[in-house]
């Protein structure tokens, strides 16, 4: 009988080939799932760096803003007396170094009969009144200083490093700021509003005690009859520096 040899070729699946394949193909299965991870998780933590970043600007400007509402006044738009506790010493130490022909001039405001035109006309009168009188004084304001709503119908203007002997001049403007034009308000008459002034000079020292200063000679305007301005000085009240619009200084 007749022998016959042959060889039978393993199935694809059984060659080393393929087994290599095989492996590299697993390898680079797995270096591909894992840099698809890693870019998926490098994506993610760029998007939750850029969402942080977002809410972090977005919580900034919030608080900006409950920071500018809260040194703001809601009625007349002017800073109010909180703002004016912090920004006046930080300009107080800038202008430190300030000419010996200048000087810090603080002036307290005060509407004259405020609340007999509340009691006469209603508080939205008496709102109206205190809007405008604020824009007109605002239109005296130089760069730089502060003019803050102090309390009720009473206003703060603080002019850091003012040329000295300018204080009587602007004085009369603010005056005349105010009661130069009846102030018209839709419910009530033509209003002639005038304010009461009292101003301090310094150059160096608290300026909560120049407020005080200030405060003190605004009362010496009140008794001279308002619409007028009082220069503190310490012999007041009893000999007061003060001006009506179109009267010479009375010197102390």
């Amino acid at each position: 009988s007749a022998i016959q040899s042959f060889v039978i070729a393993p199935a694809l699946h059984e060659t080393r080939r393929f087994t290599a394949l095989m492996v590299l193909a697993c390898v680079a299965l797995l270096g591909l799932s894992l840099w698809l991870g890693h870019a998926w998780h490098r994506r993610k933590r760029h998007q939750l760096e850029a969402l942080v970043q977002h809410r972090t600007q977005d919580l900034a400007q919030a608080n900006d803003r409950l920071d500018t509402l809260a040194r703001t006044d809601p009625l007349t738009g002017l800073n109010n007396r909180r703002h004016a506790a912090r920004e006046i010493p930080p300009r107080l130490a800038s202008s430190g170094q300030q000419q010996p022909a200048t000087v810090h001039l603080y002036v307290l405001m005060d509407v004259d009969h405020f609340k007999t035109i509340n009691d006469t006309h209603g508080h939205d009168v008496g709102d109206a009144v205190l809007v405008e009188i604020a824009g007109r004084l605002r239109q005296h304001l130089r760069h730089g200083d502060c003019l803050a709503r102090w309390g009720g119908e009473e206003f703060l203007m603080v002019c850091f490093a003012l040329p000295r002997g300018e204080h009587s001049a602007l004085a009369d403007r603010l005056l005349a700021a105010v009661n130069h034009a009846p102030i018209t308000v839709a419910g009530a008459p033509p209003l002639q509003v005038t304010v009461s002034l009292g101003l301090a000079l310094s150059s160096a020292g608290a300026w909560t005690d120049h407020v005080r200063q200030a405060d003190s000679a605004l009362y010496a305007s009140k008794a001279a009859g308002r619409n007028c301005w009082t220069l503190y000085h310490a012999r007041l009240p009893a000999h007061p520096a003060r001006r009506t619009p179109g009267q010479p200084l009375q010197s102390p």
